[in-house]
């Protein structure tokens, strides 16, 4: 080994073999020991010319220097940034620092662990596993896994980011954990791993924290020298511009690079730097964005080191420099100051300004949070949760840096995903008061969109007061609350708690113990907090790193999720078409004092982005708040739909079923032919949106990318086996709705598009300014469908043929005795007509009611010979209530949907089932349902169509979760289980899913299965198109053979059982 003798005058002074150099070496010196091999490929000399004898003289500048060693400018502000970061040793830095250090580090560790196995870190992790090979370093709480550097530095930086409580820099936002501790120990595991070196270096604890000190300091000085926050006014995202030189600068230093070397890795981390602040609005990135900084900064390193040279003077330089570029667009003057990189650099440490989180929040956020829990404090009778709905406004206060990053507005009619609910004044301030914290449990799946919280947020006004900017007031926050009565309360605070004053490291520590005491064991985290506290006396940095890779739990699973010890959910879940096992269980928690509004039973909350196991209880939560409905709070809340208050949509009207439609007489070929399906109504309604949500498994938030539809679009639908839906979505421009009304002479389509309806379904948009002339194209279309399809009471203008004596059925109780000797009805059926005012979620909710009803009125005028007929549904694609519209409109086309219901009531009744709901496998709408004793008191009406939501977002999740496609996605089984009842879901037919709400009862449950199971080829039968014959007494045709099979297979729970049935064997299930 040769050592390089480095003096602070930047310059290399003699090369000397080892001992000669010990009379010019003084304490202010600084030795950097090189291999010959590297030692060589740095002075541009083959490793031949290296010998122990030779005093090397080659290469030297005219100062007397090596061109590789010493900074481009020495005098310049990133040279002197990087000599000090080659110089610096632990025994410059005090002891205070260092001691602050470890127990930062041990905040970062915290929350590294409790956001390793959050479901979007998992997300991430998967992604990377694939696509990366494996490699040497860790991966915080995976111990199975390791991944190269660059890679396993962004992963574990989005864990350290997973929960927002992570440190920030109080005048220069970043997150110095986030940057460091991920880098750092990817750069000690793979450099000690590294096999083209004889012998690979170890760090030790001491060193691991001298840079780590290193990266603090540099970190902040560059945002400083951008005026600290006003990355963050002007939408950067602060700490993915600054990480890059900690990271680099973090590395530099623990590697011992030469000054000329830190300078190419900070010119090439800067060139790199970047990040959008408009990630915090609800994206997964936003988590990550601090791991690109800091993989950006360890690739610099590791270029530099190998002789890839980077930007010189890459801050100052006036075109195309970092400060230059980053500086543009600032309201300060100067745009930038180069001085605050080296201004009391070695004295003034800026690890004091790393501040701890105490909320679960970003640190904008925590000033309104102290706000409200003072006012809490002062006036508790103001604030009893009994009297938050007195509040009429909340208005907040704030300077323009923490305005811009966390006073958005959230859109009321879409639901906040955890990462924007931590990024949110107004979710911050409505859960303080609601909740009186905002920790973890506060951004689960299940609490984000609660109505009562909600409905708080449209309260809270944040504004931005420039008074506080010309003050440097950053962290000042002002709140006033008015109440109804006229009264007020205000409340300031000029920094919150852990700005002034700092958190204690006392205070570290009971953090740490609180947040890992939940995801690792008692054991672990003892010996970690050893370790990090007395890390300068650790003689291998990987130690550690060996510490954090044991698998940790999933926090939200026992924070996030409501965890009361009196009930235990059950749950199996079972797929056909997924990437899951055939058989993944599931415990959960769950609370048999819940609060269905808490749990947020509508699928507008059901967060669409998450994948399993974390969607599965999300889904289930919300199906127990709609089939356990006994408790008071479900029935006081039942109706309290956050979208339609008060507003009972009409019950479907079902015809009756002709003899000549299929039933009674013999079975029809293998394919009916299709029923038309007219779908119209003025363009930009949403016809196209809800047709491809309900039939293209759409979520509601990927229809915005859908077009205007252009004149016809057909879609042959095959729904339930045999039934085919020709389904016509008209363009509703004005041009084409003047070319479906004109009449084929006249070059029109009228008699194609109207000829041959079975179903129109016209969408009025509850917002259109030309209601008067969509009434009027309304008129117009009812009129041509009832001279080319016919109208109730008259014959279809394609005349059928006269049927014969024997094929004359009873009259529908739709019809009046005329009707029924009139010779026009035995023709083929009149079209239906449903009207669907859409885009409800718009209207405030006080005026939902009252606007619908005055629509529907207006519209039921113009109907013409349809006004008695025609069934109008408010609908919204946020809710279940396109559902329950869809459900009812398909219900009409099914021509046996009576014999179905009516074998539903008969396998209830033999099962000793609540209720029966059978919905259609793809689309997850309801067919048919039967409904048996006290369950017919359920308050939830449309609990069917909730669940139909509910289940169709399931299956989206499954398909993102196994990168299916959505329509071939499905769960084979899915059981709930709780000491109050017992739910399940399984395939009854090729094309039907079976819901069955039972007692609760191993016994009765195990019993409903091998029923259902021995019911399910009588079903089969009958799966659109089945043949049958009137029972006497029921007054409905149907199947007699399958009421003979399923009283000979199913027994009725009432019978002794002799011998216990025990579990069904799940694998049968088909």
């Amino acid at each position: 080994m040769f050592t390089a003798d480095y003096t602070r005058t930047h310059s290399w002074r003699t090369l000397l073999i080892p001992g000669a150099a010990d009379a010019q070496r003084s304490s202010r010196r600084r030795r950097c020991a090189f291999a010959p091999a590297l030692f060589g490929r740095l002075c541009s000399l083959p490793s031949a010319l290296i010998v122990p004898s030779l005093i090397l003289t080659k290469s030297v500048t005219k100062s007397g220097s090596y061109p590789d060693m010493t900074p481009s400018d020495p005098d310049g502000v990133t040279g002197k940034l990087c000599t000090w970061i080659h110089s610096v040793d632990s025994t410059d830095i005090p002891a205070a620092v260092l001691e602050r250090a470890k127990y930062l580090l041990l905040d970062g560790i915290a929350c590294a662990l409790v956001g390793a196995n959050l479901p979007w870190s998992e997300t991430a992790a998967r992604a990377f596993f694939k696509a990366e090979p494996a490699g040497s370093c860790s991966i915080f709480g995976w111990a199975d896994r390791r991944l190269p550097p660059l890679a396993a530095t962004v992963l574990n930086s989005a864990f350290v980011q997973g929960f927002e409580l992570d440190d920030y820099h109080s005048t220069a936002p970043l997150h110095s954990n986030a940057l460091l501790l991920p880098t750092l120990l990817a750069a000690a595991e793979s450099t000690s791993a590294d096999v083209d070196q004889p012998e690979p270096p170890v760090f030790s604890g001491a060193d691991f924290l001298r840079a780590y000190v290193v990266g603090c300091e540099v970190g902040p000085r560059v945002g400083l020298a951008l005026h600290g926050a006003d990355l963050l006014s002007r939408g950067w995202h602060s700490g993915s511009v600054q990480g890059p030189s900690a990271s680099a600068a973090a590395v530099s230093a623990l590697l011992h690079l030469p000054p000329a070397q830190v300078e190419s890795a900070l010119g090439i981390a800067c060139t790199q730097a970047g990040g959008l602040m408009a990630a915090q609005f609800g994206s997964m990135a936003k988590r990550m964005q601090h791991g690109f900084a800091a993989r950006n900064g360890l690739l610099g390193v590791l270029l530099a080191r190998e002789g890839y040279t980077g930007i010189e003077r890459v801050y100052e330089v006036p075109y195309g420099g970092f400060l230059s570029c980053f500086g543009q667009g600032t309201e300060f003057e100067p745009a930038t100051l180069p001085e605050e990189l080296i201004r009391g650099l070695g004295s003034v440490w800026q690890i004091d300004g790393v501040r701890v989180k105490l909320h679960a929040a970003m640190a904008a956020l925590h000033s309104t949070i102290d706000c409200i829990e003072n006012l809490q404090r002062r006036h508790p009778d103001l604030f009893e949760a009994a009297r938050l709905d007195d509040i009429e406004s909340i208005e907040t206060s704030h300077a323009r840096a923490m305005y811009e990053h966390g006073g958005w507005i959230a859109p009321p009619d879409q639901p906040l995903t955890s990462t924007a609910a931590q990024m949110s004044i107004q979710y911050a301030a409505a859960a303080q008061l609601v909740d009186r914290q905002v920790l973890m449990e506060q951004f689960g799946a299940s609490k984000l969109n609660r109505p009562q919280l909600r409905d708080i947020m449209a309260k809270v006004h944040p504004h931005h007061d420039k008074a506080m900017d010309e003050n440097k007031q950053v962290w000042r926050t002002e709140v006033t609350v008015r109440f109804k009565n006229g009264s007020e309360v205000h409340e300031a605070v000029d920094a919150p708690k852990g700005i002034s004053p700092p958190v204690s490291n006392d205070d570290i520590v009971d953090k740490w113990r609180r947040l890992v005491g939940g995801v690792a064991d008692e054991k672990r985290v003892e010996q970690i907090e050893k370790c990090v506290l007395a890390l300068d006396s650790l003689k291998d940095v990987r130690e550690l790193a060996e510490l954090l890779r044991p698998t940790v739990k999933c926090p939200i699973d026992r924070r996030g999720r409501a965890s009361w010890p009196t009930s235990t959910l059950c749950l199996i879940l079972h797929t056909s078409s997924c990437g899951l096992p055939v058989s993944t269980p599931h415990t959960l928690n769950y609370s048999e004092s819940y609060n269905p509004r808490g749990l947020a039973p509508y699928s507008r909350c059901v967060p669409a982005s998450s994948g399993p196991p974390q969607a599965l209880e999300t889904h289930c939560i919300c199906i127990c708040a709609l089939v356990d409905w006994t408790t008071p709070q479900a029935q006081a809340q039942a109706h309290d739909h956050p979208r339609f208050p008060s507003y009972k949509p009409p019950k479907p009207h079902v015809m009756s079923t002709s003899s000549n439609t299929g039933i009674g007489a013999a079975p029809p070929a293998k394919r009916m032919k299709p029923r038309k399906v007219l779908l119209m109504g003025k363009s930009g309604a949403g016809k196209s949106s809800m047709r491809t949500i309900v039939f293209s498994n759409y979520v509601a938030r990927d229809v915005r990318r859908l077009g205007a539809t252009i004149d016809v679009e057909h879609s042959n639908i095959r729904f339930l086996g045999n039934l085919f839906l020709n389904l016509w979505d008209c363009g509703g421009q004005d041009g084409f709705m003047d070319n479906y009304l004109t009449p084929a002479a006249a070059g029109g389509q009228r008699e194609s598009v109207f000829a041959n309806v079975a179903v129109l379904i016209f969408v009025f948009d509850i917002e259109s300014r030309e209601f008067v002339a969509d009434v009027a194209n309304f008129a117009a279309v009812v009129g041509a469908l009832a001279d080319c399809s016919g109208t109730p009471g008259t014959r279809a203008s394609r005349p059928s043929p006269q049927p014969k004596a024997s094929d004359k059925s009873p009259a529908s109780p739709a019809t009046t005795a005329a009707d029924t000797t009139s010779s026009s009805t035995v023709g083929k059926e009149a079209p239906k007509v449903f009207v669907l005012v859409h885009k409800m979620d718009l209207v405030p909710p006080a005026q939902r009611e009252r606007l619908f009803a005055e629509r529907a009125q207006h519209i039921r005028a113009r109907a013409g010979p349809f006004a008695a007929r025609t069934a109008f549904y408010a609908t919204s694609i946020w809710d279940q209530s396109l559902y329950r519209a869809w459900t009812a409109i398909i219900h009409t086309l099914i021509p046996n949907a009576d014999a179905i219901e009516l074998l539903l009531q008969r396998l209830a009744a033999a099962i000793g089932a609540r209720e029966l709901i059978l919905y259609e496998r793809t689309t997850c709408l309801v067919v048919t349902s039967a409904t048996r004793g006290a369950e017919q008191a359920n308050p939830f009406g449309d609990r069917c169509e909730r669940l139909s939501s509910i289940l169709k977002t399931h299956k989206q999740s499954l398909a993102r979760h196994t990168r299916s496609q959505p329509g071939s996605a499905h769960f084979r089984d899915f059981e709930l289980r709780t000491s109050r009842f017992a739910w399940f879901v399984t395939r009854l037919t090729e094309n039907t899913n079976l819901a069955v709400v039972l007692p609760p009862g191993e016994q009765l449950f195990n019993f409903a299965r091998a029923g259902v199971a021995a019911a399910r080829a009588r079903f089969v039968e009958l799966d659109v198109g089945g043949g049958g014959r009137e029972v006497k007494g029921e007054g409905r045709v149907v199947p007699e053979r399958f009421l003979a099979g399923a009283a000979r297979d199913v027994r009725s729970p009432l019978e002794e059982v002799k011998e216990p049935i025990g579990e069904p064997q799940r694998q049968e299930v088909a």
